[in-house]
């Protein structure tokens, strides 16, 4: 079984909800990220995810043509002044 994130949304006129697995959600959060200008270390610890799963989403990202800007190095919170 997958978790789901689950979100309620809509305005005064009718409520919707929506619902994706997890996984999707961190997929999308992960190109977000990215193409904000963030780097591999940084999405990492801002999602609490491993960097291996920062790169696997990218790498899907780049062949779904989704990035708009390239993908930052390892970077992370002991990045340079």
């Amino acid at each position: 079984m997958e978790s789901l994130d689950i979100e309620l949304g809509g305005d005064e006129q009718q409520v919707i909800w929506t619902w994706r697995t997890v996984e999707a959600s961190t997929f999308e959060r992960v190109v977000l990220l990215t193409n904000e200008g963030m780097k591999v270390g940084e999405i990492a610890s801002e999602l609490e995810i491993n960097r291996s799963t920062v790169s696997r989403h990218l790498k899907r990202a780049r062949s779904e043509g989704l990035l708009t800007k390239p993908a930052g190095g390892k970077g992370g919170s002991h990045g340079s002044a």
